[in-house]
Parts: C-alpha cells; sequence; structure tokens
C-alpha cells in the first residue's frame, strides 16, 4: 500500500498528543515532521522518516546525517512506536471536507479509502471528491463516445435532433450540391467560348493549359461541396 505521507506528518496535524513530547518523535535534521515509517540509525540511534533517509542516502551514500562513521539502517525502537501509536491524526484530504481525526497506526489506511480524496473525470477532466463522482458524472456537462471513426458528444440539456431536422438539413445539402454543379457547368462553357475566340493563347502565356484550367475547376466543386456540407453540420 503506497503512503500518501511522502516525507513526515506536519506537526499541526496532530489533534490529539496527551503526555507526549512531539520533538521526540520528530524527524531528525531532515524534514523535521513527525517521523513517518521511521527507521533508525544504529550507532547513533537517532530516528528519521524511512523515505526522508533514502533520499539521503542518495546524495550521501553510507554517510548518517548526523556524521557518524556510518549510516547502518535498523528498525524503529518500541519507545517511538508506543509514542507515536498515541498520537490522533486529522486526515489529510481535511481541505477537501474530511473531518476524520485517525489513529497514527490507522491512517494510512483511512487515507487510502477516503472518499474525500480528488480524483479526475473522466469527461470534463474536473477534479472532485471520489464521494461525489457517481453523481457527478449523471449530471456531467458532456458525454463523449469515440470510436476510431467517429466522436459524439452527448449534452444532457442541449435541443433534441429531430428526424425531420435531419431530413430538413439534407434536402438543403441537395440544393446546395446543384447550385454548385449549375455553376460549374456555367464556368466550363464560359471557357469554351474563351478557348473558341482566342483567349486559348492568353492562358498559355500565364502557363495554363485547358487542362490544367479543368482541374483547377474540379478541385474547386469538391471545395465547394465540402464546404457547403460542414455548414449543415
Amino acid at each position: 500500500m503506497t503512503s500518501t505521507n511522502e516525507m513526515g506528518l506536519a506537526s499541526e496535524r496532530v489533534e490529539s498528543s496527551t503526555d507526549i513530547d512531539l520533538s521526540d518523535v520528530h524527524c531528525s535534521t531532515i524534514c523535521e515532521n513527525i517521523l513517518w515509517k521511521p527507521v533508525s540509525c544504529q550507532q547513533c540511534e537517532t530516528h528519521f522518516c524511512s523515505k526522508c533517509i533514502t533520499l539521503w542516502l542518495t546524495k550521501n551514500p553510507n554517510q548518517c546525517p548526523l556524521r557518524c562513521d556510518s549510516f547502518v539502517q535498523r528498525p524503529c525502537s518500541k519507545f517511538i512506536v508506543k509514542q507515536l501509536s498515541k498520537l490522533q491524526i486529522a486526515c489529510i484530504y481535511r481541505p477537501n471536507g474530511c473531518n476524520e481525526i485517525v489513529p497514527y497506526e490507522a491512517l494510512e489506511k483511512h487515507e487510502m479509502m477516503c472518499g474525500y480524496k480528488l480524483v479526475k473525470c473522466s469527461t470534463c477532466q474536473s477534479e472532485i471528491p471520489e464521494k461525489n463522482l457517481p453523481e457527478h458524472q449523471l449530471q456531467c456537462s458532456s458525454v463523449r463516445t469515440t470510436s476510431e471513426n467517429f466522436q459524439i458528444t452527448y449534452e444532457p440539456n442541449a435541443p433534441v435532433l429531430l428526424d425531420s431536422d435531419v431530413n430538413y438539413s439534407t434536402e438543403q445539402f441537395q440544393q446546395y450540391r446543384f447550385e454548385v454543379q449549375s455553376e460549374i457547368r456555367k464556368l466550363r462553357q464560359e471557357l469554351r467560348e474563351a478557348q473558341s475566340s482566342g483567349v486559348t493563347r492568353n492562358l498559355r502565356v500565364m502557363g495554363l493549359s485547358p487542362k490544367t484550367r479543368n482541374e483547377q475547376l474540379s478541385s474547386k466543386n469538391d471545395e465547394l461541396n465540402l464546404t457547403k456540407f460542414h455548414s449543415l453540420t
């Protein structure tokens, strides 16, 4: 189980510490917070958070923070374990609304299962407490369904598109398509008339052959069809 507290517990999270001197359960010289998963130096018997001393040793191999000859790790002393077990700690998710005060030994399990832990909605990407996720998903502003070739976005409050609306849009598209085709036929007729009157020579001077002009007209037809189609969707 992964700890939600990486490098010691902030002292202000301690809600009850009767008969405990908090200085006895601090991570010495490193994070200086309440010990979390503590270990100690075999030579000087100073205690450190497990994460803190691991990071220290990566930069200072085999060196104790208190400058012992070498650092040899040993388990936390029974005295420190007993002192820590007396602590009552506020949940790390208190800022999100959790008001639980948990015994030190049960803290990690509680925080891993706490309903106030923030999770991200897969649809809108908002971060919300985990306990509120099911209700949020029912009311989320949009729900997307995707496949390899398309994406559908469903918005609960959006107006419903009726069959009559679809039919009307189809008729509009057909009308636009007819108008574009008529325009293309007109342009081709004008080109033929221009060619017969000798304007073809001017086209060749500009580097445009009749074949190239026809290809440009065909390309324009495709672009117009695509533009009209997108205006309907």
